[in-house]
């Protein structure tokens, strides 16, 4: 497993070099979800965790919302747009918003690098920040994906593959991380990330948050 600091050097290299994640005729779904999570919203402020250059958080600003982005990566964070609030923050950590604050919480392919009980500790810092009717828009890596299986295992469904650690989920691994919230829908599709000629497995969903 790599160290906290070699995680935040592969990602500041990475943010460097990439940039932000491609949406493309290739990654309908990511595009998909992206307008089913903005058609959704209600007034009020919205967190992308994990937002790199933020490509997605300044959809969502355009369409009238105060947005946060919050990255692990300075590199990713000083390129975000100028209707982005950015953020350094390590999503694994608790979250810097108060309880029930956000209208809605987004994040597309950043919150599949955690173990089990640390995922299931930002999920549930996802739901402390978001008001009841809020939304949460994700996606993952799926277990479909052609990457499963590969490198040394972890636990169950996470794998270490030459220093870089991914955490897929499964369809009924995501419904239990999901208890307490209106699933609106639970989707599976293929693309290719970040502009790679491979395909890959995704998994993603749109929920609203129920009162305690």
């Amino acid at each position: 497993m790599p160290t906290n600091s070699e995680r935040l050097a592969y990602w500041n290299r990475w943010h460097a070099r990439h940039g932000e994640t491609e949406r493309s005729e290739r990654n309908e779904g990511h595009a998909d979800l992206l307008a089913e999570f903005v058609a959704a919203l209600e007034p009020g402020p919205v967190v992308e965790l994990g937002c790199g250059r933020g490509l997605d958080a300044s959809a969502i600003a355009s369409a009238g919302h105060v947005v946060h982005g919050l990255d692990v990566a300075s590199e990713a964070v000083r390129r975000l747009p100028a209707n982005v609030r950015g953020l350094v923050h390590d999503t694994a950590e608790p979250l810097p918003f108060g309880d029930e604050e956000m209208a809605g919480v987004y994040s597309h392919l950043a919150l599949h690098y955690f173990d089990d009980r640390t995922t299931r500790r930002v999920f549930a810092e996802i739901r402390r920040i978001t008001r009841p009717g809020g939304v949460l828009g994700f996606a993952v890596k799926s277990t479909s994906d052609r990457l499963w299986g590969r490198g040394s295992l972890v636990e169950p469904d996470m794998f270490d593959l030459e220093g870089h650690v991914r955490h897929f989920f499964s369809r009924e691994y995501l419904t239990d991380l999901l208890t307490g919230w209106h699933v609106r829908f639970v989707r599976e599709y293929r693309g290719c990330y970040a502009g790679g000629d491979q395909t890959d497995s995704f998994i993603s969903a749109v929920a609203v948050r129920r009162p305690d």
